[in-house]
């Protein structure tokens, strides 16, 4: 089985883009608190105010703004919460998970070997 990956504008866009960074966008996102969001992801919280700078360098938006003692999400985020969520359901589900087997409609061949004792 092969595969061919089509060559388009946005995707040979996402070579400058560290998907690394999605899972900690989305806790970003979620807890709406750097201190919180590196706890949810088992990250210090300067690694993880590393990350929303690279972040904000990446995608041109400051993501989470400081209003009072709470951040908000700027309009930008809120719009980045389903998709990102739907991307990292996506890689969860259907890349990560193991190939499921069923034996009625497998056209493996095994041998099977055995002794005589």
């Amino acid at each position: 089985m092969s595969f061919h990956i089509r060559s388009t504008s946005a995707a040979t866009g996402l070579h400058r883009v560290d998907l690394n960074l999605l899972p900690l966008l989305a806790a970003l996102l979620e807890h709406r608190s750097v201190t919180r969001a590196a706890g949810a992801v088992g990250l210090t919280r300067p690694a993880m105010s590393n990350a929303l700078q690279r972040l904000r360098r990446t995608l041109g938006d400051e993501l989470l703004v400081r209003v009072g003692r709470h951040y908000v999400l700027t309009e930008r985020a809120g719009a980045l919460v389903g998709p990102v969520n739907l991307i990292l359901e996506t890689a969860t589900h259907h890349v990560l998970a193991p190939p499921t087997f069923d034996p009625a409609t497998s056209d493996r061949t095994f041998r099977i070997a055995a002794t005589s004792a």
